[in-house]
């Protein structure tokens, strides 16, 4: 029994053919091949020259052992033959996608003129996303300035005296889009509404017809609200007649974070290759996965490298003039504050010098024009 391809100690990647010959006093009846000493024996096409495809994707990364074997007409096994190999694909990690969901409220889906899928309307149920009351309208207008694609979007409606929508969804920051466009009153004051997102009021006395300026025509709104319950409410509390939309978008602000430890997939794809935090290569956020002191957590804030020794969080420069100036690294999409302290043996606060300055992704020089030309510095970093 003989592996002629793939050679021992072989590089693969993808798609890869394990190839040889085998002999038998009488006949080969099969010839199986696996991966690993517990993987599943899979029988090779051909007998005396043999062929197998394997796709090198299915497995991790890593170093491993093809075994073949042939079994005759009497079912006699032979030896097994081994070849040492190293399968070595580039890992490419998506991560979840952010919340994003569009209704069309009191419609069946639709796509519009962007192709953008605005899904049917819903009952609310847990877990999900839809309404808890309120009635379908339709009238057949012609809404002004919008793509025929989209009429039917503006056409339909959930309206009522009682109009509420709930979206289950991860604490965050989102965006809350509402279209409407009154298509049933004919002038102002006939329909009146307040809106409330989370409990807080968004909207007082509000009139669609004359915030649009007519009948038909489309208007959009669009807030943001902190979510920290595990639900995005939307009420509608009439004053006069109904309330009433159209289309509602409900968009996270947030990156994902499957685990809740603070740091984005994204970053964590980009620096470990998996979305979160595991134990076997320190990639939680309170290791030190490069041993520079700083924390996971605390590179992910600084935008330094969990992997770089050498990259980490520091002041470059102290020039102890008349006004102390310090200079350090800044990354775009954080902010800094800069802290004194008289004396480091001591137990006194740090006061906070100069706050709120925004990362530009070069050096940042901050004059300290209130304190004497002694004492200590640090950068604090935060997050937007």
């Amino acid at each position: 029994m003989v592996i002629q391809q793939p050679t021992n100690n072989a590089v693969l990647q993808d798609v890869f053919y394990v190839s040889g010959t085998a002999a038998d006093d009488v006949a080969v009846a099969s010839v199986q091949v696996r991966v690993g000493n517990n993987g599943a024996w899979t029988t090779a096409a051909g007998t005396a020259t043999w062929s197998l495809m394997l796709d090198s994707k299915a497995f991790s990364n890593g170093t491993y052992q093809l075994q073949a074997r042939a079994r005759d007409t009497s079912d006699n096994l032979s030896t097994t033959a081994q070849r040492s190999v190293v399968f070595s694909n580039e890992v490419i990690v998506i991560p979840p996608a952010a919340y994003d969901v569009r209704i069309n409220a009191g419609g069946s889906t639709l796509t519009d003129c962007d192709e953008q899928v605005w899904v049917a309307d819903q009952a609310w149920q847990p877990g999900s996303f839809g309404y808890t009351n309120g009635t379908i309208g339709y009238m057949n207008n012609t809404i002004l300035g919008v793509c025929p694609d989209e009429q039917e979007l503006y056409r339909t409606e959930r309206y009522g005296q009682r109009l509420d929508y709930r979206f289950d969804v991860p604490n965050g920051t989102y965006e809350i889009t509402l279209l409407n466009a009154e298509t049933y009153r004919n002038g102002p004051n006939q329909r009146i509404f307040d809106l409330y997102i989370e409990g807080i009021q968004v909207l007082t006395n509000y009139d669609i017809f004359a915030e649009a300026g007519g009948q038909n025509v489309p208007i959009t709104l669009i807030f943001t609200n902190e979510v920290s319950d595990g639900h995005l409410d939307i009420h509608f509390e009439y004053s006069v007649d109904s309330g009433r939309v159209s289309g509602i978008r409900v968009r996270s602000l947030d990156e994902p974070d499957s685990d809740g430890d603070g740091i984005p997939d994204s970053w964590m794809n980009e620096w470990f290759g998996h979305p979160t935090g595991e134990s076997g290569d320190d990639s939680r956020a309170d290791d030190d996965a490069d041993g520079d002191g700083y924390s996971n957590l605390e590179e992910f804030i600084a935008l330094t490298s969990p992997v770089d020794q050498n990259d980490f969080p520091i002041i470059n420069e102290i020039n102890w003039s008349d006004i102390p100036i310090v200079t350090f690294p800044t990354a775009e999409g954080r902010i800094y504050d800069l802290q004194w302290k008289a004396d480091l043996t001591t137990t006194d606060a740090w006061s906070t010098i100069l706050r709120d300055q925004l990362g530009t992704g070069t050096l940042l020089p901050l004059r300290d024009s209130n304190a004497p030309p002694q004492g200590a510095y640090r950068v604090r970093i935060r997050l937007p």
